[in-house]
């Protein structure tokens, strides 16, 4: 250390050992001279706290001066060494429990007295030039001051961990008095394990009607045995983890909840604990209050069939359900409850039979249609996103059915060629046509458990049940599920005189086709012809509240199959894909038939013709338009041998290409002209025959009628269909 002129120095007879410690300071000072000489630094104005801990044993918590710490730390060292060499502290001579002040007070080691023994090493400044110091008195702190003041807020325990002897002696008894609210143990795990209940118990606490416990999904992820260890100290509450989950089994309507839900617990024997659970704790009061019929016997005087049934329920709403595709059973759609059955993981093992009836059902002790689920099909879209293409530029490869089923009338007349505009499949719909779940049920005929429709017709009404008989004398081979939904949708359209519109977070839109194609047949084979004129127009509509998306092929092949082609569903499919289905979309026929394996040869023969039938008074350019596609079928290059032999094939036609698109130009100057002629500059309104070809657009143009033949309207009431 430099010394300067003013600075006074001392001399000292020291050991050997106090010398070692002084030269030991010199050398600190030389190497680390700007460290020592830095006094004005705010850093060194912070806080600073000394915790000595001895092998588990608190010595003291002293607080030292950052300026001058390395003084600090030798006094703080003679006051805890008297503490060391203690071997039994208590709290009477313990100094784990008194922390000091900076200063620059030293104790004897000897006498452990207090004394000022400041000198040159300790502090540059004269002893004479200071006055002296008081000695700090032992000031004892109570325990409560210690956990109040002393222990951090973050510590919420404070355990002793005692010989397994002292449980349950007196020496457990004082440590509890003299340190209240500490936990006395003698083994580490039961340290960290947590606090249960004294005596769990299965009734409920006085004043206390019923109580939902809502775990943290969080602290279920990193406790997998929390929620259990809850249900263990609170049997008779309703314990769930998550906020979206409820043991209470209110049913709620479709309105009010949407029919969306996932199995929040996949493991089969936390199912079956749990299942145990439910069947042997008595549910709430209030839980017992939502059901429906209430449990007026009480839950000790249900027999165990009956509780395994309630007991199933809860499971289901609880965890281990999940929302019923197509809107739910019958019954649920009858009540409009929100229908949940137990989820895929657990329908598909083998070693425990569940069942398949839904929550509600078992809840109120009656018979579910709920059958074994069946896999989702979905076909290809009948339309795919391409660029649209006149129907007269392209020729697809044949229908393989009969030549007179192809042959054009004779008797069209020539129009010009319209499409319209183009619509893409709904690719996230699955079909749920009728021809699509019987052959599901073929396929794993093993597997269901389907009843007849007679059977089914059993618990329904009479009507129900008679059309039910129809449905399965004319091939409509139904499933459970899905004849409860037509029942009810044909009971309702008896009562009321009217179809539910589509509900798009009810239905998938091609499931909801299906069932109004489905109760169109039954209604229309019936004869009740008043009820299918309101379906159709239930139909109609929704063809036109959800543009975009037709009803896909397999849908429309359903009808021309169970009904004559000249019926006004029939009549409807015919108009709508004549002019909104994009055939090019689907490929060449080997494309088509690829994409769609399944559809009936007679029924798509039908349609085929029928929407050839009316695209026909459409196709433009005639000869012209034939002699212009001459080469489409060869494959020649141009100026090539193959090339020059079919030019001369050309020569000698009756009509030329040159020739066939001149009259074609002169028939269409004629047509204008004589549009002129008869309406002048005005364009008329609401006649058919006076709509005239409107410019394409990306390869399609408007539908328009017929010219030179008028299509005369068809009354309601035709072909058998009154009012």
């Amino acid at each position: 250390m430099p010394v300067s002129e003013a600075t006074k120095t001392y001399q000292y007879v020291m050991t050997a050992d106090e010398c070692q410690l002084f030269n030991l300071l010199r050398r600190l000072e030389d190497d680390a001279i700007d460290i020592f000489t830095i006094h004005n630094d705010p850093r060194l104005k912070q806080k600073l706290n000394l915790l000595i801990n001895a092998e588990g044993r608190m010595i003291g918590s002293y607080e030292v001066d950052p300026a001058h710490i390395i003084q600090e730390f030798a006094r703080v060292g003679i006051q805890c060494l008297p503490q060391l060499l203690v071997e039994t502290p208590t709290m009477e001579n313990s100094n784990w429990l008194m922390p000091t002040s900076p200063g620059n007070d030293v104790v004897d080691a000897d006498k452990c007295e207090y004394r000022d023994d400041r000198d040159s090493i300790s502090d540059t400044r004269a002893v004479t030039d200071e006055d002296s110091t008081q000695l700090n008195s032992h000031q004892h702190l109570t325990w409560e001051v210690v956990r109040n003041e002393v222990i951090p807020a973050s510590v919420k325990e404070v355990c002793f961990l005692v010989d397994e002897k002292t449980l349950g002696s007196s020496l457990e008894q004082d440590l509890k008095d003299q340190f209240p609210g500490i936990k006395v143990s003698s083994s580490v795990h039961a340290l960290n394990s947590p606090a249960k209940a004294d005596l769990p118990t299965r009734e409920h606490p006085r004043g206390v009607k019923t109580m939902t416990i809502e775990m943290d999904d969080v602290e279920c992820t990193k406790d997998p045995d929390l929620e259990q260890r809850i249900r263990e100290q609170y049997p008779w509450a309703a314990v769930t983890c998550g906020a979206d989950t409820t043991i209470s089994l209110e049913e709620v309507t479709q309105d009010d909840q949407q029919a969306s839900c996932q199995v929040k617990n996949a493991d089969p024997f936390e199912h079956l604990r749990d299942l145990a659970g439910y069947a042997i704790e008595t549910p709430s009061t209030q839980e017992l209050e939502c059901y429906e019929p209430k449990i007026l016997e009480g839950w000790s005087g249900l027999e165990p069939a009956r509780k395994m049934d309630v007991a199933h329920a809860r499971a289901i709403q609880a965890h281990y359900g999940e929302v019923v595709d197509g809107g739910g059973c019958g019954p649920c759609l009858e009540r409009g409850y929100n229908c949940k059955a137990y989820g895929q993981v657990f329908r598909d093992l083998a070693v425990t039979q569940l069942g398949h009836a839904c929550q509600n059902c078992r809840l109120r002790d009656v018979t579910c249609d709920l059958g074994p689920p069946t896999p989702r099909v979905t076909p290809p879209p009948t339309a795919r996103h391409h660029t649209d293409l006149q129907v007269d530029t392209g020729i697809a490869d044949p229908v393989l059915v009969t030549e007179s089923m192809l042959t054009p009338s004779s008797i069209a007349t020539n129009k010009p060629s319209v499409t319209s505009r183009t619509s893409t499949g709904d690719t996230e719909s699955r079909v749920g046509s009728v021809m699509g779940v019987s052959r599901i049920e073929e396929d794993h005929g093993s597997k269901t458990e389907s009843r007849s429709p007679s059977v089914m017709g059993s618990t329904m009404s009479a009507p129900s049940s008679a059309i039910l008989s129809l449905a399965e004398s004319i091939g409509l081979n139904l499933s459970p599920h899905f004849g409860k939904t037509i029942c009810s949708m044909y009971a309702q359209l008896h009562r009321d005189r009217e179809v539910r519109p589509y509900v798009a977070r009810l239905y998938k839109l091609q499931d909801y086709y299906s069932n109004l194609i489905t109760l169109y047949t039954l209604v229309y084979k019936q004869g009740e012809f008043d009820l299918a004129y309101i379906v159709l127009l239930r139909f109609q509509k929704t063809n036109y509240s959800k543009i975009g998306s037709l009803p896909v092929i397999e849908l429309a092949l359903n009808a021309f199959k169970h009904l004559p082609t000249d019926s006004p569903l029939c009549k409807w499919f015919t108009i709508l894909y004549s002019f909104l289905w994009g055939t090019q979309a689907d490929g060449h026929y080997q494309e088509f038939t690829q994409d769609h394996p399944d559809l009936d040869p007679l029924a798509l023969a039908k349609l085929l013709y029928a929407v050839a039938y009316v695209r026909d008074p459409f196709i433009e350019g005639h000869d012209a338009a034939v002699l212009s596609r001459w080469c489409d079928v060869h494959d020649h290059e141009e100026g090539s041998e193959d090339h020059r032999f079919c030019e001369s094939m050309q020569v000698g036609l009756k009509l030329s290409r040159e020739e066939a698109v001149r009259k074609d130009e002169e028939r269409l100057l004629a047509e204008a002209k004589e549009r002129v002629v008869r309406y002048g500059s005005q364009r008329p309104d609401n006649r058919a025959d006076s709509i005239r070809p409107s410019p394409s657009i990306n390869g399609k143009r408007k539908a328009e009628s017929s010219l030179a033949r008028p299509t005369k309207k068809s009354k309601r009431g035709a072909h058998g269909v009154s009012r």
